[in-house]
C-alpha cells in the first residue's frame, strides 16, 4: 500500500487541525504533491468523499501525493472557516514536516524533514468548501497585501460548487432532512447554521467574493493568478447549487445523473469523481 493508515492531523503543538481532519501520507519519503479535501455544508472531513480516502491510495498517480482531509464546522460563518483553513494551508505550503506531517504520523514511522516542501498543491473542494477555499486563497497575502508566491503551487478542483450562492429554503431543506421547508423552519435553519447566509446570492458574501476573485484575476501574476481558475463539475441532477461558467474557471465538466451529493463520491460502480480528480494532479 503507498500510503500509511488514517491518522488524525495534528500541529506542531499537538492540537489537532480543524474538525475531524484525517490525513493519509505517502510512504514514500519526499512525496511531491498533497491534496487538500474540503467538504461542504454539512459535510464530514471524511464522509463526504465517500470512497475517496480508499480508492485514491490506490491510484499510481496518486502515489506520491499526501491526501489530508480537512474538516470545518459549517454552523460557523463562512469567512470564520475559511480564516482557520488559511492557517492550514499556510502550514502546508510553508513548514509541512514541522506543522503536520510529523506530528500526524503514527508512532515508528519515518519523520520528514524540516526542510521539505511540497511542489504542488491540489484543493477538492465541495459546495460550500468552494467558497471557504476561495476566500482562504483570497487571504493568503503578505503583510504588505501582496499574494503569497506558494498560490502559484495551489490548483483548485470543485464538485458542485456554491460559489455563485444556494438559496436559503434548498440549503434550510437539507438541515431538516429533505422535509419541506416553511419560513419558520427556514429562519431556524439560518439561525443554527450562520454560512446559510453567506450562500445568499442576494446577500454580501457571494457578490463580495466574485468582486474580489475578479480584482485578484486582474492585479496577481498570472502564474498566481492560476490557482482561481478552477477546474469544475457539476451534476445534471443537483438541486442545491446551479451550474455554470464562472470567472475564469476552466468549462465545467458535466456529470450526467449525479445530484448534488454524489457528484464528489467515487464508487465501485461509479468512478468519474476519482477520474475527475486524477486528471487535474499535475
Amino acid at each position: 500500500m503507498p500510503h500509511h493508515l488514517s491518522t488524525l492531523l495534528r500541529d506542531g503543538t499537538g492540537q489537532k487541525w480543524g474538525r475531524g481532519s484525517r490525513g493519509r501520507f505517502a510512504e514514500m519519503p519526499v512525496p511531491r504533491g498533497a491534496v487538500v479535501f474540503v467538504h461542504g455544508f454539512r459535510g464530514n472531513a471524511i464522509e463526504t468523499w465517500f470512497d475517496f480516502p480508499f480508492r485514491l491510495p490506490k491510484e499510481q498517480k496518486a502515489a506520491d501525493y499526501d491526501l489530508l482531509f480537512y474538516g470545518y464546522d459549517s454552523r460557523e460563518q463562512a469567512p470564520y472557516s475559511a480564516r482557520s483553513l488559511n492557517l492550514f494551508l499556510r502550514a502546508v505550503a510553508e513548514d509541512p514536516a514541522r506543522q503536520i506531517v510529523n506530528p500526524s504520523l503514527a508512532a515508528g514511522l519515518q519523520k520528514r524533514p524540516d526542510t521539505f516542501r511540497y511542489d504542488h498543491i491540489v484543493i477538492a473542494a465541495h459546495s460550500l468548501g468552494a467558497v471557504v477555499s476561495r476566500l482562504a486563497l483570497l487571504g493568503a497575502v503578505s503583510p504588505q497585501r501582496d499574494p503569497l508566491p506558494w498560490l502559484s503551487k495551489v490548483r483548485l478542483v470543485l464538485f458542485a460548487p456554491a460559489h455563485a450562492g444556494a438559496p436559503a429554503v434548498k440549503l434550510a431543506s437539507l438541515v431538516f432532512m429533505g422535509l419541506p421547508v416553511g419560513s419558520a423552519l427556514e429562519a431556524l435553519a439560518r439561525k443554527r447554521y450562520k454560512s446559510i447566509d453567506d450562500l445568499d446570492p442576494a446577500g454580501q458574501t457571494i457578490p463580495q467574493l466574485r468582486t474580489d476573485i475578479q480584482q485578484f484575476l486582474a492585479s496577481a501574476p498570472a502564474n498566481v493568478a492560476d490557482c482561481h481558475r478552477a477546474w469544475v463539475t457539476h451534476g445534471s441532477a443537483d438541486w442545491v447549487v446551479k451550474a455554470g461558467q464562472y470567472l475564469q474557471d476552466n468549462q465545467f465538466l458535466p456529470m450526467n445523473g449525479a445530484g448534488h451529493f454524489e457528484v464528489c463520491k467515487p464508487t465501485q460502480k461509479d468512478h468519474r469523481p476519482l477520474d475527475f480528480l486524477l486528471g487535474v494532479l499535475p
